[in-house]
């Protein structure tokens, strides 16, 4: 590419950033709120005066703008794109993976998804690739029936759990320490 690898990690962060950070303040909008009454119950929205199809189409406009963002980037670092390379079976398995164990309906689901399954994937594929073809996706459906059997809401769950637990103490501690 001739960019310098700390270039394009900034750009790699930066992107992220801008990922996270957009739901986050969409989330805490009107427009988040008009995406949730509409998902929950769309006719009552209506009812109240929402634009439940004009709230989905901006929702989508977004979301197709972040993965044409993304794949501009992602054409730049590979310079070659080919249909298979980008489109195939297990690429929309992989995605679909990682926002199911992860978690579904939050921000940090998908990221703690991705965190737990691109290393795992990659390690199979590189040890295992060319002895077990497909391999990542097994244990990536393994490791998705054991997510749903268990934790059902996903990874997230537990977790945002076992933080407020500990946020708790930790603040608890304080105010009686004062």
């Amino acid at each position: 590419l001739g960019v310098p690898c700390s270039a394009q990690l900034g750009v790699i962060l930066a992107m992220l950033a801008g990922v996270i950070a957009l739901p986050y303040a969409i989330s805490r909008s009107k427009l988040g709120y008009y995406l949730v009454a509409g998902g929950e119950e769309p006719e009552a929205a209506q009812a109240l005066g929402v634009n439940v199809a004009r709230a989905k189409l901006i929702a989508m406009a977004m979301s197709s703008f972040l993965t044409a963002f993304a794949g501009t980037f992602w054409a730049q670092f590979t310079l070659y794109i080919h249909p298979k390379s980008v489109m195939s079976l297990d690429i929309s398995f992989e995605i679909a993976f990682i926002a199911l164990i992860g978690g579904r309906g939050s921000i940090a689901g998908p990221l703690l998804g991705a965190l737990l399954l691109r290393p795992v994937g990659d390690f199979s594929r590189i040890y295992f690739g060319d002895k077990l073809p497909g391999l990542h996706l097994i244990i990536f459906g393994v490791v998705l029936i054991l997510v749903m059997l268990y934790q059902p809401r996903g990874l997230q769950e537990p977790l945002t759990r076992i933080y407020n637990r500990v946020m708790d103490r930790m603040c608890g501690g304080r105010e009686a320490a004062a």
